[in-house]
């Protein structure tokens, strides 16, 4: 038990991130995209999650949701990745290759503030990656569609892991239509996507008063001015963006590997005493989870693990936060 248990709490918000080994082969192609999305309204069909915002890059991805199940986010994480590896390897032509790195961050996150913060870096994470000028310009996975239009629901199809063909290097936008029209007939059951992107208000007393119009103007506006900042910085520095049909012109087989390594946060909260208060309590719990599996080793399984965690061949037990960090 090397790294922190995960610890989920009902009704809370977390960020979730995770990244692939190597290579770029989640590109934006019409029929990756329609993979993706099946997988991931599968997942959310199969383990409920409040999910307020999703982005999809080439090697990695960012989820905000709350959490309803404890049980449920594990599960949810477990199955997406799972699924879209199997895809990855499929579309490769690869047997039982590695595709995702191991584990997943999640961290809780304690304010509204901060939320609102990480949803804005989630909707810019193309923008500030030089991809695209702006996220209206982004042809990969992602709910800001979805939230620009005030839309809650999008209809996906159960892609099925033997209806994903090998792919090329490089389609053709004629081949790419073709591919996916194709998977189309082969997986004809529909499925629901669910966005629910002011759900995290309720995680959160001051929000109380706050109205779910008035925050979405909010943060279109903190959109739109992280936008104009990335892009005067671009233009003052001499760069320019790669462009949506440069990105869609990509080889799913470009050999790439991460070299910027963070470690995993316990919590994401910019208000320093509240952020420590949480560490430390987080730690005591992470301390009495792993005296249980200690025990729990030596044949005493009558030491419970403390609510929220997960125990080795178990379920997870129910949890709540305590009042001191409940902003």
């Amino acid at each position: 038990m090397g790294n922190n248990p995960k610890l989920f709490i009902s009704g809370k918000a977390y960020f979730a991130s995770s990244r692939m080994e190597e290579g770029l082969p989640l590109l934006p192609y019409k029929i990756i995209n329609t993979i993706i999305w099946g997988i991931a309204s599968r997942a959310q069909r199969l383990y409920p999650v409040e999910i307020v915002g999703m982005l999809f890059m080439a090697n990695h991805f960012h989820l905000c949701l709350v959490a309803i199940d404890p049980q449920a986010v594990s599960d949810f994480f477990r199955y997406m990745k799972a699924e879209l590896g199997h895809a990855v390897n499929r579309m490769l032509g690869r047997r039982k290759h590695t595709v995702w790195e191991a584990g997943y961050d999640s961290p809780i996150v304690l304010t509204a503030p901060d939320v609102m913060r990480y949803l804005v870096y989630l909707y810019s994470n193309p923008v500030s990656a030089e991809l695209i000028d702006s996220i209206d310009q982004y042809p990969g996975v992602s709910t800001w569609e979805m939230f620009d239009a005030r839309q809650t629901s999008k209809k996906a199809r159960w892609i099925r892991r033997s209806a994903i063909p090998l792919l090329a290097d490089q389609l053709s936008e004629a081949d790419d239509q073709a591919l996916t029209q194709q998977l189309l007939l082969d997986c004809p059951i529909e499925q629901t996507f669910t966005l629910a992107p002011f759900s995290w208000m309720k995680c959160f007393r001051c929000m109380q008063d706050v109205s779910v119009e008035e925050m979405r103007k909010k943060l279109l506006a903190m959109i739109r001015t992280e936008e104009m900042t990335l892009r005067t910085l671009r233009f003052s520095e001499g760069r320019t963006v790669m462009g949506p049909q440069a990105l869609k012109s990509q080889s799913i087989r470009t050999p790439y590997s991460p070299n910027k390594f963070t470690p995993r946060m316990i919590c994401l909260c910019s208000d320093v005493e509240l952020r420590i208060e949480y560490i430390l309590w987080f730690r005591s719990l992470v301390r009495k989870s792993r005296e249980a599996f200690a025990l729990g080793k030596d044949g005493n399984v009558t030491v419970a693990y403390p609510p929220g965690f997960f125990p080795p061949r178990g379920k997870v037990q129910a949890h709540w936060l305590p009042s001191a960090f409940i902003t």
